[in-house]
């Protein structure tokens, strides 16, 4: 006789089916990258368009949300917006799942437009004259600091039964724009990811 499997199990193999569907189209997406196709757009309409995808999933994972733009909302940067979407999405969604696991916490996303001569970490052709500041900051369980040079590699998780290429595929994305990203953290305090875009550049 035929038995049915319990509707937990069940539930348990059609997420176990989904991540793995997720992981292959991670997986096709790394390894056959479609060029940028660059337009003029406003970076906080990209930002806005990942935060209403996500409404629901912050007040499931109950996370607050700051916006802290030091820019014009107007303000256009060269950029391939499918592409920012995805990069900034996964971001995004690796810093609520850092707060889940607190229980609660506060999403930051601050953006600024800076001086490439006084730039941070990381430092631009001498040609660019000004960049775009993007800050996406949580206070989640934070990252250790001697995983901090691995986590845009592929398949690196915190979560071992998470593990995914959201991160790498953020990586080659702001690389491709011709950007730097990067991140802070502290472990059990939260981490900050960096994301540096060139703007103007100097006269010839």
């Amino acid at each position: 006789q035929t038995q049915i499997a319990p509707t937990d199990e069940l539930d348990a193999i059609d997420r176990q089916v989904e991540r793995i569907n997720d992981l292959l189209q991670q997986l096709l997406t790394f390894s056959n990258p479609s060029p940028p196709e660059f337009q003029k757009i406003s970076i906080h309409v990209v930002i806005e368009d990942v935060l209403n995808v996500l409404k629901r999933e912050f007040v499931e994972k109950n996370v607050e949300v700051i916006r802290d733009y030091h820019t014009g909302e107007n303000e256009l940067l060269k950029i391939d917006q499918v592409q920012m979407r995805q990069a900034v999405y996964n971001v995004v969604i690796n810093a609520v799942e850092a707060i889940s696991q607190k229980g609660s916490g506060t999403l930051t996303i601050s953006t600024e437009i800076k001086d490439a001569s006084r730039s941070g970490r990381l430092k631009f052709d001498e040609t660019v004259e000004s960049y775009f500041e993007l800050r996406i900051a949580d206070t989640g369980v934070g990252i250790p600091a001697e995983s901090l040079g691995s986590i845009f590699d592929p398949f690196y998780s915190l979560e071992k039964k998470k593990a995914g290429m959201g991160l790498s595929i953020t990586h080659r994305i702001i690389k491709d724009h011709g950007a730097f990203i990067y991140a802070e953290s502290k472990l059990g305090e939260g981490a900050t990811f960096i994301v540096e875009l060139p703007m103007t550049l100097k006269p010839a």
